[in-house]
């Protein structure tokens, strides 16, 4: 055998070896785990009845809220599963009452920290709703946003959340009643009444309003002040101000 041939011999691999400089890739079943992409974590949907009873917690998926109670109970499917929240549900005195009242009692409790269970009213609830829209000047579609109707279902299951067109038809039918009440008011006080007006903007469109705001003292003498105008306006000019006045 030449000295030509011996080089050759010396530089092929060795059988069952792959060569650095461009071997063939090993087969997906040889590689070593850390070179394959981690597997995706599917959400657990969670299929037994008792879990309509429960909030399980984001922060620790291993423990669960007592919706009536609002107790810690444990939830490991490794564990203890489905077991200790059906024990919990029942014994738990909150859920037993809220049974008894057919669904129509919920949680409450006063400034001295107890709780108690009060009547559930679906329709004081939504108009607390349409209030909080109107006193925290949020906009109609706030009703329909994914953070209130997942916080509706974690705190008040049994409450169907409203539509944006419902608070819209609600809210204008308070303001009639409102308007209504205000006319009374001023035909019973029969005060003398000071005028001011302001230019009040919308922080959430930006748009000009005019505001008209009536001051008096009642009966009682105690300062009053109540708006009676409010009205889009297109600049802040006095000539605006004087035509809308």
């Amino acid at each position: 055998m030449s000295a030509y041939e011996d080089n050759i011999d010396d530089d092929q691999p060795e059988e069952g070896h792959e060569s650095q400089a461009g071997g063939k890739k090993r087969p997906a079943s040889e590689r070593s785990s850390t070179e394959l992409p981690p597997p995706t974590k599917k959400k657990q949907v969670h299929r037994a009845e008792v879990w309509q009873h429960f909030i399980q917690r984001e922060d620790d998926p291993s423990i669960a809220n007592c919706r009536y109670c609002g107790q810690d109970i444990g939830c490991d499917s490794k564990k203890s599963g489905t077991s200790a929240m059906k024990n919990h549900i029942s014994r738990c005195k909150l859920h037993e009452l809220f049974k008894s009242s057919g669904g129509q009692k919920i949680l409450g409790g006063d400034s001295s920290g107890v709780v108690t269970a009060v009547k559930y009213d679906a329709t004081l609830f939504r108009r607390s709703v349409n209030e909080m829209i109107v006193l925290n000047e949020l906009p109609f579609a706030f009703v329909e946003s994914e953070g209130f109707r997942r916080f509706c279902k974690n705190v008040l299951p049994m409450y169907t959340v409203h539509c944006r067109r419902t608070a819209t038809e609600d809210i204008f039918g308070m303001f009639l009643k409102e308007k209504e009440a205000l006319k009374h008011l001023f035909s019973s006080e029969q005060k003398r009444v000071s005028l001011t007006t302001d230019i009040w903007v919308a922080p959430t469109t930006s748009c000009s309003y005019m505001v008209v705001t009536a001051h008096w003292i009642d009966r009682n003498w105690t300062m009053q002040k109540r708006i009676i105008s409010f009205k889009p306006v297109t600049d802040h000019e006095r000539e605006t101000i004087a035509e809308h006045l």
